[in-house]
């Protein structure tokens, strides 16, 4: 085991100290003791929920590997009904730089640190035709970001090591979809 390698902090995650089988980083090769060798298929893509306005973003690390710290903006829509949705979304992972901010800040700003280890073992993404909420347990504590309305989609957690987000943003987040590993 790779000893500068943070994913083999979770147990029972293979070493990930290769190269890029998978091909999606540009050909771009990690410094050494960073995650890069998520062979084809370990990756389980959850399907988004919400609406189709915005435009498509990916929120996925240069170097595979699980989230650190993920931070959830919300507040009113600026549609005519004006429900407390999900306005912004931004990531950082354990061994690559914080991702951009997809949608927008607001004066709300829930974060989550995930711990060594911990992993996730229900989520809920509930949805309209915007994201409303994401909510999750986990083996160390319970996070809950957005609004209450929306239907509750219960997401299929895999491993429960989160990789990363999918979805639709222009003003707020439209639709939101997750990547877990499958282990």
């Amino acid at each position: 085991m790779n000893p500068m390698n943070p994913m083999t902090a979770f147990k029972g995650f293979p070493d990930m100290s290769g190269t890029d089988p998978i091909g999606f980083m540009s050909g771009i090769q990690p410094p050494t003791g960073q995650i890069q060798d998520l062979k084809p298929g370990s990756i389980k893509a959850i399907p988004q929920y919400g609406g189709n306005d915005g435009s498509p973003f990916i929120l996925y690390p240069n170097y595979p590997g699980p989230i650190k710290t993920i931070e959830v903006y919300s507040g009113v829509s600026g549609d005519p009904q004006r429900p407390y949705v999900i306005r912004g979304l931004r990531v950082e992972w354990f061994h690559s730089p914080t991702s951009p901010l997809y949608g927008r800040e607001t004066d709300r700003k829930d974060t989550y640190t995930f711990q060594p280890e911990e992993r996730i073992l229900s989520m809920i993404i509930a949805s309209g035709v915007r994201t409303d909420r994401i909510e999750f347990t986990t083996t160390h504590g319970n996070f809950k970001a957005g609004g209450n309305g929306g239907t509750a989609h219960d997401v299929d957690v895999a491993s429960g090591i989160i990789l990363g987000f999918q979805g639709r943003s222009g003003w707020d987040i439209d639709s939101l979809g997750v990547e877990f590993f499958k282990g």
